[in-house]
């Protein structure tokens, strides 16, 4: 009787094992799925984070571009001497980028 017992469950032993086999191989298949789908969502989310933090650092510097060069002219035109206001202007920017550069430089090395 235990014969016919084993013929009725599906092949016994070895087919339990093949079929543990495929379900295992179903399981880690799901959580590779799951995996990259996770993956793809936060690589999406970086993407949108990165693509807005680049349209504001554009913006910012095409409005500190705008805010310089209208600040040089306004110096220029009450000095009324051309290319005045553009080189104060131009030479505090540079200053102010020297200073930050040295700052960052001190950090750095602490």
């Amino acid at each position: 009787m235990s014969g016919s017992d084993d013929n009725s469950t599906g092949g016994g032993f070895l087919e339990c094992l093949r079929r543990a086999f495929a379900h295992a191989e179903g399981a880690v298949r799901c959580y590779l799925a799951i995996l990259a789908a996770e993956g793809r969502r936060l690589v999406r989310g970086c993407m949108r984070e990165a693509v807005w933090m680049a349209a504001l650092v554009g913006v910012g510097l095409i409005g500190l571009a705008l805010l310089a060069f209208g600040l040089a002219t306004f110096i220029g035109s009450r000095l009324e001497v051309p290319g005045a206001g553009l080189m104060i202007v131009g030479g505090l920017m540079v200053a102010a980028f020297l200073v930050a550069m040295l700052v960052v430089k001190a950090r750095e090395e602490r």
